[in-house]
Parts: structure tokens; C-alpha cells; sequence
């Protein structure tokens, strides 16, 4: 090997480049292995697409030639042979699943093909690092712990995988090339909400290897909040009897009534003991390290309902609510109380073997504790002069208590408001302060912003988008966010240990959802956590994504196709209608077809807009070569869909808390989603096309009104009744301008999916903007918009 390639990318809290600057400081690219494997003067650069790994490895060389593994390879394993045994049986599972050739693992040297396994614990490798080399008699995959042999296996296997169009899958030519490759930070992760919606165990273990897929390490369990108590304890078992289990939102049809009881419905669960171990196992096999997250001081109704002796108002619900967003309930902070918490972490502990454990520590309005006599007398006794400063005593109580077990305090960025205890970290969320707080008090940070790196963001305004919250954070922006290439100085780099992805499951009700939002977009996370600063040409890693796709298909995974599929537009042009075609990113090729029949590889390759006739129905997908990266996109062309607009297309009127939700009837099948901002129920139609239309059919819904914003909840807008009925009134112009149309919702009421109601349009604009706003004089339900079609005769 090279001098490069005998080097190793050493990670860190400090970037270190030596092997880009020395890839730099070359005159020429780097060497090619000769026949005899020594590197050449004069190299060549693998393009892309034949080195089609994500997260990008930090030095690539490239060789002559290529390596075929077929029936006839075998795996050598050297050095540690357990640990490299796992890896190697690691890869040979995964090269089946994958349709790919079965290879038996040997212990000596064979006759064929080799892909040797060596693990040398001697090696001045860091940790998690490994090095690679592809010649035309083999593979060698190098490292020093068993964890940079597993990542160098999953960079072979992503090579290897027959999804990468090899006419053979059971003979896969790998280009010759030398990588060395390690991350830039330790802590590459993702959060996993299982306390508003519970995933099942075997989805998350299946979870945990798309993680390895992505040399992800690090899994933040959501175990608690106020919705629910997802983990057994034995000390305390109605934590999970009472405090797992909650009422749907909303008032319950006669589908949600439980005939056995009488009752609604319960919504709920927890995870025994023995499966969270299971899980615990799973994650350590594949190198991922789960992280815990008990929730406190607050987000604890789930654990006050079920020992209401732990927290500070008796006024207490009758059972866990299912609301979403901050409750007031807070942990006390009498002795009892730290006994309990104590308690519960002795068995959280015995659990998870991490360093690190999560205690939340964040939205917790301190109103309960102002308000007790009981903790303002506690206060006194301690000396403290605040409620900011009490969470900062509670937090350093817990920091203690981990601390001596050997274990380190990890919490959300409010731990830093009342004070930062010695060995705590910071995980910043709201925006990147915490971060720089952290490191200005010499301690470490996990940056995770909402801005960027929160997946219930809705990743486009497509139709095809699942129920999330309004605002759009594509692909783009998870991949663009460098917050170290400006933002943040040198010295919060040194503190930062890494970055993570959060996703909150308030508005993911289900494990094909959860899916759908993380991937792609946990691969954009990927370079950003492993390959940081050396992986900045988004177009590369698109073309890398690409066969990432097809993988997502053969792993199962329901990714989302965002990036890539079509939206169409219409515009009219005399008595034709011009139709042009975009996708996000604008990677790969449109390809259409006007006769209603789906797009393939060899359909018309769209490159301008094209003129079609009414009736005309247009169907588009997106592809690389063979490679299909989207679903089919389709709509009719014509008058009624230029008159047409669902509330995707429409504009709320403002944007203070837009949601995308989901209806919560009926209880099976199909339910409709509705864009909403849940402070200012009110939409915008720019520009309607209003000239010699009579009448307009508007679908409306109503949700239940389960949101708990504490102070803002009187920033709500509610309109008045204003005629002893509830109506939905359309506004010409603006949202004070003429009313148009005034609709009863009474037909409506007793519907619980969306109502279309037709009424005479009452104006003389031709085109004017409308403005729709519900007056029901309440707050819940709310009302919602679906969809909204101008008519020129009334049915």
C-alpha cells in the first residue's frame, strides 16, 4: 500500500485532514496498484458512479482492473477470529439477503477468490476506522477493533450489492481502488420516538441495521413523555399498567368503542425488560449504542398519573392525555421523589450498558413549582433563589447519581439555563447555542437542531407526503447543513461530539411513515457525521444515492422519493395547455407518457414544456439509466384542474404553527390529511381564475383540537358565529374583503371525514384572491380545508 493508504483518517473532536492534504499536495492523482499491488506514479480517479458508497470514504485511490466475487469466493478471517468471524458472517448474510452470491467463510487460505478479514488490534488505526484495497486477486478490509472491520465490510457490501445493475448478481465486478476511511465524529445518531407512538420490536431492530447500513452509531431512545411510559420497571408497575396506555384523541366514534367494555378504545404499550434487551443486543452486534431517554423534570403526566405522589399538583387528569405539544406536569423535588427517579434509572442502568444517559430536561414550564407552597418551602431550604436554578439543582442531583455509577448526563439544551453541572453534555436543539454554551463551559455537545436535523418536517408539499409538520426540510437541507464550514468556531468543534437526527412520532402514527421520513434523508445525516467538510458536492452524493435507492427497496424500506419525483404543472395556452414537469433536486431524467399508460426507462425524455389537449392524462416518473428513483406522478389535464386546489396548494394565511395532520376517523383504512396552521385555521387561493364561475364545492373536515401550548393557547385565532350556526365564509380580494360565499356547516357536523359542500359564488371578479375562514365561535373541534373546486353551473 501507499503511504496514504497505510495512514488512516484519525477522527476526533479536531478535524484532521492529513490524508485530503496529502491527496492535495499531489501534482497528479493518486496511483493505481500494478500487477504486483504496489501503487503506480501516475493513478486515475474512480468516478462516482463505480464508487457508489455512502457516507463517502474521506481517500479513495483508484486501481487497474477490477475484482469479480462470485460463487467461488470465500472469507478469510486474521487476527481476533471471533470478532472478525461476526463480521464475516455479517457479510455473508447480508450478501444473501441481497440476492447476492453465497460465500462460505474459511480459516485458512483457499483456492479462489479471497476477501480476507483482518483485525489488528496493533495497528495504529482509530477507533471505528478501517482501511480497504481491491486488486484483481482480492479484497483486504483492515482495522483495528471490530468496529472499523464492520464499517470496511458495509463499504464492500455497498459495492458489492447486485442492485448496482450487474447483469449477474452472482458474479459482481468490483473496480480495483485503495480506501482509507474513518469517521470525523463519534456520535453519529438518531433519535427514535417511541413514547407518542410505539414502534414493535422487530421494526426497530430492523431500524438498527439500516443505521449500520449507514455507519450510524448511536440510537436515542425516546422512552417516556407525556403521552406514555414505554419501558418496564419493576419497582414501579403502574408506570406501564396505567401509564402506557391513553384515549385517542378526539371523540371517539362508535368504530373506537371497545364492545368488551364499554370504553374507548386504549391506545398504548411498553416494552418488557427481556425486549428491550433483546434490543439492546441486537444494536451492540451491529455497533450501534442505544441511548436512553427518561424524560424529566418535565413531559411527565404519564409517570404522575400513574404515582401521582412524584409530582407537585394534585390536580391531576384521570388518565394520560393525548394531546400534543408541552403539559405542565412536572416531577417534584422532595427526597421521595429523587428515590423514585433513583430507582427507576437503577433498572434503566442495568439495561443499557451506554456511557451515556439521556434525562431530557427540556419544556418544562416551571408554573407547578411557582405555584406549590410545598417546593417554594424546598427552595428556601436548599438556598435557591429560582425556578431556573431548581432545575439546575435537580439536574446536578441526576448528574451526581450517574456520575458515581460510572455514567455521564446527556440532556436537551434548557439544562443549560440553570446552570451546567460538571460532566454534563448538551444536546442542542433549539438552534445551535447550546452548543456554543457548552463549549464555552468546557463541556461536550451533541448539535441537533430543528432547523435542519428534525425529520417530522414534511420533506416536500407533494401530495404523496405523510402527515407532519408544515414546514418543508428537504434532502438538501439535511446534506447543505455545515453548521463548522462558518458557523461555529473552532472551539465548539472541539467540543461537538457529533451530530444527530431526531424523529418525533406526534404526527407519525406508523412504521411505514417512520420510514418514509428518515430515509433518505438519515443518508445525507450520514455525510454529514462521517464524512463532515470532505463531502460538500451535493450532485455527488445524489449519484451516489442513487443505487442507495434501489438497496432501500432490497432492505425494505419504504424511503420517500422526494428528492426525485415529478411534480406537474399546467398552464392554459389558447385551446391548448402547456404542461411542464420539475423535481426537487432536478436529479435524473423525466421521462412521461400523455396515453395513460406508466412511464418506463424508454418513455419520452422530458426536456421542455409540451403542449397537450383537455383530457389529456399525463403520467411521469424519474430515472437514472434503467434505474427507477421515483413513483408515478399523474394528473388530467384540462379546465378542472386549473380551477382545482387542495390545501396543499393552497397558502395558509400565516405560518405560526403549520401542521400537516392526519384525520382521526375513521379507525381502519385510509384517513385525510389536512395543512393546517393550527394558530390561524385560514387559507389563501392566489389569483383564483373566478371569470364565468357560478359555483364553488368545498370538502371540509374537523380534527380534535388536542394541542397543549400553555401561554400561547390565547394566541388562537376563533372566529365569532355569526349567524346561531357554524359556516365557512370565503372572502373575495382579501381576508377582509367582500364575502362571496357563506356556507353552512351543519351538513357537515356529524361527518368524521371530509364533507363536500356546494354553494353559489357570489362575485364579479375575474380573478381575485380567496380567503377561507371558518366562524364557529370555539376552538374544538377545528376545522379543516381539504380541497376546494370553482364550478361554472351549480350541480
Amino acid at each position: 500500500m501507499s503511504a496514504i493508504t497505510n495512514q488512516i483518517f484519525k477522527p476526533g473532536r479536531t478535524i484532521v485532514m492529513a490524508l485530503v492534504a496529502s491527496l492535495a499536495a499531489c501534482s497528479q492523482p493518486p496511483a493505481a496498484p500494478d500487477d504486483a499491488g504496489n501503487l503506480a506514479a501516475t493513478p486515475t480517479v474512480l468516478p462516482t458512479s463505480e464508487v457508489a458508497i455512502i457516507p463517502r470514504p474521506i481517500a479513495i485511490e483508484a486501481g487497474e482492473g477490477g475484482f469479480v466475487l462470485g460463487p467461488d469466493t470465500h472469507i478469510l478471517t486474521v487476527g481476533d477470529q471471533a470478532a472478525a468471524r461476526r463480521v464475516a458472517d455479517e457479510l455473508v448474510s447480508r450478501l444473501e439477503l441481497a440476492g447476492g452470491p453465497a460465500l462460505t467463510v474459511a480459516h485458512d487460505a483457499q483456492a479462489g477468490s479471497l476477501v480476507r478479514l483482518e483485525l489488528d488490534p496493533e495497528r495504529d488505526f482509530a477507533s471505528e476506522s478501517y482501511a480497504l484495497r481491491v486488486t484483481t486477486d482480492g479484497v483486504d478490509i483492515v482495522a483495528a477493533d471490530e468496529a472499523g472491520l464492520f464499517y470496511g465490510m458495509i463499504s464492500f457490501w455497498q459495492m458489492a450489492t447486485p442492485w448496482l445493475d450487474a447483469a449477474d448478481a452472482n458474479a459482481v465486478r468490483i473496480p480495483a481502488m485503495a480506501i482509507s476511511d474513518g469517521p470525523a465524529f463519534a456520535w453519529r445518531g438518531v433519535l427514535l420516538d417511541s413514547a407518542r407512538h410505539m414502534q414493535s420490536v422487530d421494526y426497530i431492530k430492523d431500524f438498527i441495521d439500516w443505521m449500520a447500513v449507514h455507519k450510524l452509531n448511536t440510537l436515542h431512545w425516546h422512552l417516556t413523555d407525556d403521552q406514555g411510559w414505554r419501558i418496564e420497571i419493576n419497582a414501579y408497575p403502574r408506570l406501564t399498567e396505567i401509564g402506557a396506555w391513553r384515549v385517542p384523541a378526539g371523540a371517539a366514534p362508535a368504530a373506537d368503542i371497545d364492545p368488551a367494555t364499554g370504553e374507548p378504545r386504549l391506545y398504548g404499550g411498553y416494552y418488557t425488560q427481556d425486549e428491550v434487551r433483546e434490543i439492546v443486543a441486537h444494536a451492540s452486534a451491529r455497533h450501534v449504542t442505544i441511548v436512553p431517554e427518561i424524560d424529566m423534570p418535565g413531559h411527565a403526566l404519564a409517570a404522575v398519573i400513574a404515582y401521582p405522589e412524584v409530582g407537585v399538583s394534585d390536580d391531576l387528569p384521570d388518565q394520560v392525555l393525548a394531546d400534543w405539544g408541552v403539559y405542565p406536569y412536572l416531577f417534584n423535588v422532595d427526597e421521595p421523589t429523587f428515590t423514585f427517579i433513583e430507582t427507576v434509572l437503577d433498572e434503566v442502568l442495568d439495561l443499557f450498558p451506554s456511557t451515556y444517559i439521556h434525562v431530557g430536561g427540556d419544556e418544562a414550564p416551571k408554573v407547578q413549582w411557582l405555584e406549590s407552597e410545598a417546593v417554594q418551602a424546598r427552595m428556601a431550604e436548599l438556598g435557591i433563589a429560582d425556578v431556573d436554578a431548581l432545575q439546575g439543582y435537580f439536574t446536578h442531583r441526576l448528574d451526581e447519581y450517574l456520575t458515581a455509577r460510572g455514567r455521564r448526563l446527556v440532556g436537551w439544551d434548557e439544562i443549560v439555563e440553570g446552570g451546567l453541572s460538571a460532566n454534563a453534555t448538551v444536546m442542542s436543539w433549539r438552534g445551535l447555542e447550546g452548543a456554543e454554551a457548552a463549549a464555552a463551559a468546557g463541556l461536550d455537545a451533541v448539535v441537533a437542531p430543528g432547523s435542519n436535523l428534525y425529520l417530522d418536517y414534511r420533506q416536500s408539499t407533494l401530495d404523496s407526503e405523510p402527515p407532519g409538520r408544515g414546514r418543508v426540510t428537504a434532502l438538501a437541507d439535511v446534506f447543505n447543513f455545515r453548521p463548522f464550514d462558518g458557523e461555529l468556531d473552532a472551539d465548539v468543534r472541539a467540543h461537538a461530539l457529533g451530530f444527530q437526527a431526531n424523529l418525533w412520532s406526534e404526527h407519525i402514527r406508523t412504521e411505514a411513515r417512520m420510514s418514509h421520513m428518515a430515509f433518505p434523508r438519515l443518508a445525507a445525516l450520514a455525510e454529514l457525521s462521517w464524512s463532515d467538510t470532505a463531502s460538500t458536492d451535493f450532485d455527488d452524493f445524489l449519484a451516489r444515492l442513487s443505487p442507495m435507492m434501489a438497496r432501500y427497496e432490497g432492505l425494505g424500506i419504504a424511503a420517500a422519493d422526494s428528492a426525485f419525483r415529478p411534480a406537474i404543472h399546467v398552464a392554459q395556452a389558447s385551446d391548448a395547455y402547456a404542461v411542464s414537469l420539475s423535481s426537487q433536486t432536478g436529479y435524473g431524467d423525466i421521462r412521461y407518457t400523455t396515453d395513460g399508460s406508466d412511464p418506463t426507462a424508454t418513455a419520452a425524455l422530458y426536456a421542455d414544456a409540451f403542449s397537450v389537449v383537455a383530457g389529456t392524462e399525463v403520467r411521469a416518473a424519474t430515472f437514472d439509466g434503467a434505474r427507477v428513483l421515483s413513483g408515478i406522478a399523474h394528473g388530467v389535464v384540462g379546465p378542472e384542474a386549473l380551477r382545482y386546489r387542495n390545501d396543499n396548494q393552497l397558502r395558509t394565511c400565516g405560518d405560526a404553527l403549520v401542521l400537516y395532520l392526519e384525520d382521526d376517523a375513521p379507525l381502519g383504512g385510509p384517513r385525510d390529511y389536512f395543512q393546517v396552521d393550527i394558530m390561524d385555521p385560514c387559507w389563501i387561493w392566489p389569483d383564483a381564475p373566478l371569470a364565468g364561475m357560478s359555483a364553488i364545492r368545498v370538502g371540509v373536515g374537523q380534527v380534535p383540537y388536542n394541542f397543549q401550548l400553555m401561554a400561547d393557547i390565547d394566541n388562537v385565532v376563533v372566529r365569532p358565529r355569526l349567524a346561531g350556526h357554524d359556516e365557512l365564509l370565503i372572502h373575495t380580494q382579501d381576508c377582509d374583503g367582500p364575502v362571496a360565499v357563506r356556507l353552512d356547516l351543519g351538513p357537515a357536523s356529524e361527518d368524521h371525514g371530509v364533507t363536500r359542500l356546494t354553494a353559489d359564488l357570489d362575485t364579479d371578479e375575474a380573478v381575485s384572491d380567496l380567503c377561507f375562514v371558518f366562524h364557529t365561535g370555539e376552538m374544538d373541534p377545528m376545522w379543516t380545508l381539504a380541497d376546494v373546486q370553482l364550478l361554472e353551473t351549480r350541480p
